[in-house]
């Protein structure tokens, strides 16, 4: 009898016991909503259940991203690229981060790796076009702006609809002394409702 009382009592845990899909689950609506403290919460408990969990590792260096602990989140992803090797947005993400720790040649490494593992012709426009903007981004900071304008244009033809690409585009052309053709481009950065560009075209054009 006491045997049977205390299987009834642990029937419940069993049942109704968290798996680390459910932990992830619920980490990612935290996530989605910015509660990144209890987003990570979630995802560490998945990863408890489920070290190897690549989705749990990467959404928790996402969380720790947003809450801008850029360093600990590069922890995570490493660790899940170390686990999968073939996810463009999880290099992508990567690369975000060492662009806020200033790391912009690694940057421009993981961001050359997000392109590899996912080429040009991929069918997400979007996402392509972040990637070329981003590495463009930390080309910038390295102050290589023939290649930055190269990713730029890149960007565009992929999502011609995205302001910020043409604003950075504008002000690489300006820095290289390209003064008629940047102005254009800060014009129709205005014009996708950018308005950033405005006040550089005050400042840079005629």
């Amino acid at each position: 009898m006491r045997f049977q009382f205390l299987f009834f009592l642990l029937i419940p845990t069993v049942i109704f016991g968290q798996t680390a899909s459910d932990y992830i689950s619920t980490g990612n609506v935290k996530l989605f909503t910015k509660d990144y403290n209890d987003a990570i919460i979630d995802f560490s408990k998945a990863i408890e259940l489920d070290p190897k969990n690549e989705r749990a590792l990467f959404n928790r260096g996402m969380a720790k991203a947003g809450l801008e602990e850029h360093a600990a989140a590069l922890v995570d992803y490493d660790k899940a690229i170390e686990l999968n090797s073939k996810e463009q947005s999880w290099y992508y993400n990567r690369g975000l981060s060492k662009i806020q720790i200033k790391s912009y040649n690694e940057a421009v490494s993981d961001f050359d790796k997000a392109i590899y593992v996912s080429p040009r012709n991929s069918t997400d426009k979007y996402m392509n076009c972040q990637t070329y903007k981003n590495r463009a981004k930390a080309k910038f900071f390295l102050q290589n702006f023939n290649d930055a304008l190269t990713d730029l244009s890149l960007a565009i033809e992929s999502y011609p609809n995205d302001g910020e690409a043409y604003l950075l585009r504008g002000l690489c052309k300006i820095d290289l002394l390209q003064n008629e053709d940047g102005c254009k481009d800060l014009q129709k950065a205005v014009e996708l409702d950018f308005t950033q560009a405005a006040d550089l075209i005050k400042e840079n054009c005629k």
